[in-house]
């Protein structure tokens, strides 16, 4: 099974690979290409590195969450006027766990 360090040590080997990879949703935001599509971005984070992930529209999912991603690896890919590199762009995202809220208080003092 590849992980987020194999796919960023080694980025032309696995170009269009698809990828199956679990780790915890990291820079999470919701944007819009240059042809107004919605796509949700973030790193993923597994222990062996960082990669960037992006799925089409808004994903159900949280920072901190923990998450499997299934997709196909791009060493480089157009997204609008943006080229991005070393990408996996998620065909699937699914929660696997939800990020642990700290203890303490949640709103305004």
């Amino acid at each position: 099974m590849l992980t987020a360090g194999d796919l960023v040590r080694a980025p032309e080997r696995h170009d269009g690979a698809r990828v199956v990879l679990v780790g915890q949703v990291q820079l999470l935001r919701a944007r819009l290409s240059t042809g107004e599509a919605a796509y949700t971005s973030f790193v993923l984070a597994d222990g062996s590195g960082h990669v960037p992930v992006f799925g089409w529209g808004t994903l159900s999912i949280d920072q901190g969450d923990l998450v499997e991603v299934r997709g196909v690896f791009h060493a480089s890919r157009q997204l609008g006027a943006e080229t991005v590199r070393n990408t996996v762009e998620a065909a699937f995202v699914r929660r696997l766990r939800k990020a642990e809220q700290l203890p303490g208080p949640s709103g305004p003092p």
